[in-house]
C-alpha cells in the first residue's frame, strides 16, 4: 500500500448565486454603522458567515430564503489543500515519513474554473459569489497494490485556479499514482478564518463591495463592476 500524507491548509470552497439586491442591503447597513469600507467589510462578513437571522432578514426582502452559506444553493462546492500555502506531501512507509515529495517534483495540472458555465445560467440582477472557510488540516492518502518502492519519480496532482474570481488560491483537487486514485484513510481539520467573498457580475467582471451602484431595481452590477 502506497500511503501519502498531506498537511497544510485546506479551503472549502462555495460558488453560488444571490441577488445583488441582498449583497448590497447587508453591505449599506455596515457601511451605515462603520466609517470605513475595512470595517464595514468585517462587518458585511460577519453578517454573512454567521448571522443567520440578520442575513435571513435582509434575504426576505430580497425575495428568497438564507439558510447560511453552507446550506445555500451551491453551484459548486469543493475542498482542496491550497498549493500556495504551507503544502506539505510526505511518503509513509508504516506511520513514519520517509521522503518528502515537492510540487516542483510532481506533474501538476491547472485547471482554470469555468466561470463561462455558470455566468451563462446567472440572472442579470444577481451576482456570482465564491465564499469559504480556511482549514488547517492533515490527511493520509492511500493506494492499493503500489509500495513505496515502486513509486515513480512524479505524482500527477490536479489543481483549480479561480483567477475568474480574483481568489489567489490554486487548490489541490486530486492526486493519482500510475492512473489510480488516492483514497482518504483519515483526516483531521481545525477551522482557521473565513475567506474574504469574492464577487463576479452577471458579465463576468469582478468587483468589491464598494463599487456597488446605488440601490435600484432596473441598475446592473456590472455597470459600476471593474
Amino acid at each position: 500500500m502506497l500511503r501519502v500524507e498531506l498537511s497544510g491548509y485546506i479551503n472549502d470552497i462555495v460558488i453560488t448565486a444571490l441577488p445583488a439586491r441582498f449583497i448590497h442591503r447587508i453591505y449599506s447597513h455596515c457601511l451605515g454603522k462603520h466609517s470605513t469600507p475595512y470595517a464595514a467589510n468585517t462587518c458585511f462578513k460577519g453578517i454573512l458567515y454567521f448571522d443567520n437571522t440578520f442575513a435571513s432578514h435582509f434575504a426576505e426582502e430580497a425575495g428568497f430564503d438564507w439558510n447560511g452559506w453552507r446550506n445555500t444553493h451551491q453551484l459548486y462546492r469543493q475542498q482542496g489543500f491550497s498549493t500556495k500555502t504551507s503544502l506539505s506531501l510526505k511518503l509513509l512507509e508504516g506511520n513514519e515519513p520517509v521522503r518528502e515529495l515537492h510540487l516542483e517534483n510532481c506533474d501538476c495540472s491547472i485547471q482554470p474554473f469555468p466561470t463561462e458555465q455558470l455566468l451563462a445560467d446567472t440572472d442579470k440582477n444577481s451576482v456570482l459569489v465564491l465564499m469559504g472557510a480556511v482549514n488547517k488540516a492533515r490527511q493520509t492518502l492511500s493506494i492499493e497494490g503500489i509500495s513505496a518502492q515502486d513509486l515513480p519519480q512524479k505524482l500527477d496532482l490536479s489543481i483549480d485556479s479561480f483567477e475568474g474570481f480574483g481568489f489567489g488560491e490554486t487548490l489541490l483537487k486530486d492526486i493519482t499514482c500510475c492512473g489510480q486514485h488516492f483514497e482518504n484513510l483519515s483526516g483531521e481539520s481545525q477551522e482557521q478564518k473565513m475567506i474574504d467573498p469574492c464577487f463576479l457580475s452577471s458579465l463576468g467582471l469582478q468587483f468589491n463591495l464598494a463599487d456597488l451602484p446605488p440601490l435600484d431595481c432596473s441598475c446592473r452590477v456590472h455597470d459600476h463592476a471593474r
